[in-house]
């Protein structure tokens, strides 16, 4: 199959992407009332799309942990930037952390704050960076 760049694919992710970022900030609600559902129609695609190119490249133990190691350097560090940044945003606000919190921010600073309804009390959205790297 190669590893061609797939423009329908590619076009189709990116309006997806695009309807979830229009539906967390309320931009033409009567347009992407329902684009929620733009996430598994991103993942769907995404997963093909790396399906497709690592599919014969995946052959031993060692190019595995490539594979995982390069994927988590493409979300972890992002997704932990947010979590520090909100995590000072609550501490400025003088509010402690109870240890409920704790765990729930240990989690979430794991990606699996979606594997056990441990979707953070800070940001809901996150769980999809989570059931990403779990699909790995």
């Amino acid at each position: 199959m190669g590893n061609k760049f797939l423009p329908a694919l590619e076009s189709t992710r990116g309006l997806a992407s695009l309807f979830v970022v229009c539906y967390h900030w309320h931009i033409a609600e009567f347009f992407t009332k329902n684009s929620y559902l733009s996430v598994d129609l991103f993942f769907v695609i995404s997963g093909y799309i790396i399906a497709k190119l690592y599919i014969n490249k995946i052959t031993t133990l060692d190019t595995f942990r490539e594979f995982i190691l390069l994927r988590l350097g493409r979300i972890w560090p992002l997704h932990i930037f947010y979590v520090l940044c909100f995590l000072t945003y609550y501490l400025f606000l003088n509010r402690s952390l109870e240890s409920s919190k704790i765990v729930s921010l240990a989690a979430t600073a794991s990606l699996l704050h979606s594997t056990n309804n441990i979707t953070g009390w800070y940001n809901f959205p996150s769980w999809s960076v989570s059931a990403e790297w779990i699909s790995y």
